[in-house]
């Protein structure tokens, strides 16, 4: 990866990331269309630096960028994602205005937390319980199934990866599969296909973007095979939407909703670095520019969102 130009006077962020993608193009091509040098920064070329000026290094950058970006966090083991986040809190503690910042990340990647903390808010989301333990587990589910099926999540998870549909005691995997620890939340769907859900793009206090995605399965995220259908989401979705994201500090987020059997819309959950590429694919307008305004409108507010 080649150092970004920069041009005199230029304005200049850091977006962070495992290694560049089409998202990183889109972005990239969308902020330098506003005048700003957006510079991809791969975690491995970043450092804490006790030695250095600010006690932190990222690569391209001499100074402290302006604010950071969050594409990706990624990382495989504990320690990584640790030290990551770790890199996003010194970055704010030096006054870098970091989207999303790193609570807020961590708020909405733990789904547990996610969940306790809109539950909390008042937001309309499905129940869920979250214990350790394949026998508490089992004795939550005898407790909650004769109230309707229950979905078994990882606890940090995305792309529906993972997701089982727990209908009797017996269909929890071993406490191994789940790391010992068993995330579950009221299944509030359909009953039969097509299933479907939408995802809410937030941006800023904005909703930039909505799609529905259909399927014939009751997972329906696209990259199990469902299909996107934009979408022009109502006040009442879109506030739901902004409310999700806001009680998880969110300046850019996805939210997932579905419309439960009783009619009612709920908040499934709020993806803190969301994908755009499916919503991109049927938006009639450019998602990534669209971001890039409102992430700008963010910096030059007088109280920026976390």
């Amino acid at each position: 990866m080649r150092p970004p130009s920069l041009k005199k006077g230029q304005r200049r962020l850091a977006l962070m990331l495992d290694a560049p993608d089409w998202h990183s193009a889109e972005l990239t091509t969308a902020f330098n269309g506003q005048g700003i040098d957006l510079a991809p920064v791969r975690w491995r070329d970043c450092a804490f630096d006790t030695g250095s000026a600010f006690g932190i290094s990222l690569k391209w950058f001499d100074d402290l960028p302006e604010a950071v970006l969050v594409r990706q966090v990624g990382g495989r083991s504990f320690e990584a994602v640790t030290w990551r986040l770790g890199l996003l809190h010194g970055l704010a503690r030096l006054g870098v205005t970091v989207i999303n910042s790193a609570a807020s990340i961590e708020a909405a990647t733990d789904k547990s937390m996610a969940a306790f903390r809109l539950a909390q808010a008042g937001i309309a989301t499905p129940a869920s319980f979250t214990i350790a333990g394949r026998k508490a587990a089992l004795a939550v589910a005898q407790r909650e199934l004769g109230h309707g099926p229950l979905v078994l999540k990882p606890l940090f998870g995305a792309q529906g990866r993972g997701l089982r549909l727990i209908i009797q005691p017996e269909d929890l995997p071993p406490a191994a599969t789940v790391n010992g620890i068993y995330h579950l939340q009221r299944y509030v769907g359909g009953k039969a296909a097509p299933f479907c859900d939408l995802r809410l793009l937030v941006a800023h206090g904005a909703v930039i973007g909505a799609m529905e995605r259909r399927a014939s399965h009751w997972i329906t995220n696209l990259a199990r095979g469902g299909t996107a259908f934009w979408i022009k989401p109502d006040d009442d979705l879109q506030s739901l939407a902004l409310m999700a994201a806001q009680t998880l500090g969110l300046t850019v987020a996805g939210v997932d909703v579905m419309r439960a059997q009783d009619g009612s819309w709920q908040v499934l959950e709020v993806n803190a670095m969301p994908g755009f590429a499916g919503m991109q694919s049927v938006a009639p307008c450019d998602i990534a520019e669209a971001m890039a305004t409102r992430v700008l409108a963010a910096l030059r507010s007088d109280t920026p969102r976390p």
